[in-house]
């Protein structure tokens, strides 16, 4: 088990909250929200990605909202030729829960200054919670079996 195990190595190393604090104060440079493009540009990657056509993507986002998307409709929403073409906000989730790809919300959450976990990283935070309950209950036990035995004269002071 590593010694040094939640204790900053570096002292010039910034700490979780100090980094969030700075995060949050940052500025943002003149146009940085104009982020239509970098939305188009992370559909049109997710797409290529994704397992499913497009024909696919656009059923199953007609499917969740409950009107109608079509191919064509993503065709020209991802198309850099497309300039008046912007993407739907109430499209954001249900295309980032179809193909896996959450940039397109990762890049509004950056902006708007929202830090996000994934679930596979609060799965790593319960598990190291957990270990180290566990450490402490196991550090418990032991003072305790030494207490025992301590009163049972079975170990020296």
């Amino acid at each position: 088990m590593n010694k040094n195990k939640g204790k900053i190595v570096n002292p010039n190393q910034m700490s979780l909250i100090d980094l969030l604090v700075q995060h949050r104060q940052a500025t943002q440079s003149p146009g940085a929200f104009d982020i239509e493009t970098r939305l188009k540009e992370e559909a049109s990657l997710a797409l290529r990605k994704c397992r499913l056509s497009r024909y696919e993507v656009a059923a199953k986002m007609s499917e969740m909202l409950g009107d109608e998307v079509t191919k064509s409709m993503l065709d020209n929403r991802t198309a850099e030729s497309k300039e008046n073409q912007m993407w739907p906000a109430k499209w954001l989730a249900p295309f980032a829960i179809i193909t896996g790809h959450y940039e397109q919300i990762n890049i509004i959450n950056r902006l708007a200054k929202i830090p996000l976990v994934d679930s596979e990283k609060l799965v790593e935070i319960e598990i190291e919670k957990k270990r180290h309950i566990i450490a402490e209950e196991q550090k418990e036990l032991e003072d305790l079996v030494r207490i025992k035995n301590l009163w049972a004269g079975k170990e020296k002071k």
